[in-house]
Parts: C-alpha cells; sequence; structure tokens
C-alpha cells in the first residue's frame, strides 16, 4: 500500500474519498530517504511505475518484495522509470512487466541515470517488450549524473520476450542497454544472471546499420556516438552470466560468458563511431575488427584477457 501510495503522489493520481484528484497535484520525492520496514506482498496486482525519482535512497533493509505485476506506461513497466540515487539490500521475487508493449522494462529500474545499486536480488522475472529490456535495470545513463556503480546483484530465472507479435532487442538477462547520449562511466561488481536465463531475439533486425540491435546473456546493447566526449566506459569485475536458451540463437559475441549482446571497441571501425572502453576484470576488451557472419551478425573477433 505504501509503494501505491507513493506512485499515485508522484504520478498525480492521488484520491481519495474527501480528496479529488484535482487538489492533489503531483508531488515530487526527489531527494527523499525510504526505508522498507517489511515485506511486501503485491498478491499479482498491477502497479503503476513511479515516474520520476531524482537522488533518492531506497533501503530494503533485506526484505522481500514478492509478486509484483507493473501496468505498462507510455514507455516504461519497472517500479521506478526516470530515477537516480541509491537503492540496496532489496529482494524481489516472481516479478512480471508483460502486460502490453514496452520498450523500457527491468525488475526495478526503468532508466537509471546516475548512483548506487548494491545487494539488489531478483528471481523468477518475466519480461515482454521491444528493446532496452533488463532483468534488474533496463537502461542506463549518466545524463550529467554522478557515476554508476551496481554491486553484489543477482538475477535468477529471467524470460525475455517480444510482446505479442512484435520483435525484441537490446535485452539483456541483467541490464537491457547502455545509452551513450552523454558521457557515461559504469561499474559492474560481483554480479551475476543464473538459473534459467530465456532471451528471445530477432535477427530480423540484424541490418548491416543495426549494429546496435543486438541482445545478449548479462548486457543486451552498448550504445556509441561519433563524439568522442560521450564514449561509454564499462568495467566489468567479477561477473558472472550462465547458459542461455534463446530462440532463435543470440547474435551475440561467444566469449566471455555471452556478457554482450553487442558493442563499439577499439578496432569496430563502424561509421565513425568512437571507440568504447571496455574492461572485464581490469582487462581492455578489444576487437581486431567486426566483420559478418552467414547470418549476417556481427562478430567480436578478438578479446583480450578472455
Amino acid at each position: 500500500a505504501e509503494l501505491a501510495y507513493i506512485s499515485a503522489l508522484v504520478n498525480g493520481t492521488l484520491d481519495t474519498d474527501n480528496v479529488t484528484r484535482a487538489a492533489v497535484p503531483a508531488t515530487s520525492i526527489d531527494g527523499c530517504n525510504f526505508v522498507m520496514e517489511c515485506d511486501l506482498d503485491f498478491g499479482g496486482n498491477l502497479f503503476t511505475p513511479i515516474k520520476s525519482a531524482r537522488n533518492i535512497t531506497f533501503d530494503g533493509q533485506g526484505h522481500t518484495i514478492h509478486n509484483i505485476s507493473y501496468a505498462p506506461g507510455v514507455h516504461y513497466a519497472t517500479m521506478f522509470e526516470i530515477v537516480s540515487g541509491t537503492f540496496k539490500d532489496i529482494n524481489m521475487v516472481n516479478v512480471k512487466a508483460t502486460e502490453g508493449a514496452t520498450n523500457r522494462a527491468g525488475a526495478l529500474l526503468g532508466y537509471y541515470t546516475g548512483g548506487t545499486v548494491a545487494n539488489v536480488h531478483v528471481k523468477d522475472v518475466e519480461i515482454k517488450g521491444f528493446q532496452k529490456l533488463g532483468g534488474l535495470i533496463a537502461y542506463i545513463t549518466q545524463d550529467g549524473g554522478e557515476e554508476v556503480l551496481v554491486k553484489n546483484c543477482s538475477v535468477e530465472n529471467v524470460t525475455i520476450a517480444a510482446s505479442d507479435n512484435g520483435d525484441v532487442y537490446q535485452a539483456g538477462g541483467f541490464l537491457g542497454y547502455i545509452s551513450s547520449s552523454a558521457k557515461t562511466v559504469l561499474t559492474i561488481e560481483n554480479c551475476e544472471v543464473k538459473g534459467n536465463i530465456v532471451i528471445n531475439d530477432t535477427p530480423e533486425l540484424k541490418e548491416p546499420d543495426h549494429f546496435n540491435f543486438y541482445s545478449g546473456g548479462f548486457i543486451g546493447s552498448i550504445g556509441s556516438t561519433t563524439d568522442k566526449n560521450k564514449i561509454v566506459e564499462i568495467n566489468l569485475n567479477n561477473c558472472k552470466v550462465g547458459t542461455v536458451t534463446a530462440n532463435p540463437a543470440l547474435s551475440i559475441s561467444p566469449r566471455g560468458g555471452e556478457l554482450f549482446g553487442d558493442c563499439v571497441t577499439e578496432g569496430s571501425n563502424i561509421g565513425g563511431r568512437q571507440p568504447n572502453l571496455i574492461y572485464i576484470n581490469g582487462l581492455r576488451y578489444i576487437a581486431d575488427g567486426v566483420c559478418m557472419n552467414e547470418q549476417d551478425e556481427y562478430v567480436i573477433t578478438k578479446a583480450e584477457g578472455m
């Protein structure tokens, strides 16, 4: 009930017997601190995502959110849509974002622009949509905020598929998409995707000019730009992903336990795109070049330290 109240308060949809919606305008929760005092069970009822929350702290204190289903908005199916801040010590079990089409869906965060996510564990996640879909986080960009740190988190048993009669791309078991719309520095450490990992990709989209339309077991797609001031720097330390079941087979690099769907790195040389800086356990991830296989899929041909 408390989370639903916060959603209605932020979204301007609060309605009681004595107070009309017009009398209760949308209220900012920017800078606020939230603490879970007990487990929450939504019983499968739809939860409307909280539209905007900047620089907040959400401390789950090790409690668990059970059986939550997200009502789709214009773009998002997640708990927090556009958000920054600290999220820690949260467990989530049986999370669904399957109602209607969405292009940004994740168990906890939609468009995350800076802060720390720590000790968040989600289990049994089912997502339907068409792009920027992640088991924990849909979309990350620093967007002028602080650097992003995600540590000691896990996703167990995740299924990502297309909405009815649709396509799916930029989907990852942990994180869907990292944007190059702003200079972004992201560190992910001691994180894992495990159990049943099912990602149904759409190979028909893999045309030569669509080099960021890919999916992967851990990270779906890493954006790229011609602006050298907006490159993405990613540090992956002690991160793991189990065996991915994909229908059809994912067009991803076979190295690193299916970590990425695609990325533009040193040596890629695609359309003047600037190389992103990607480090795995401290070693630079590079490519001799990006070539096309028989299925017109881009393949990373060399990975340092993998």
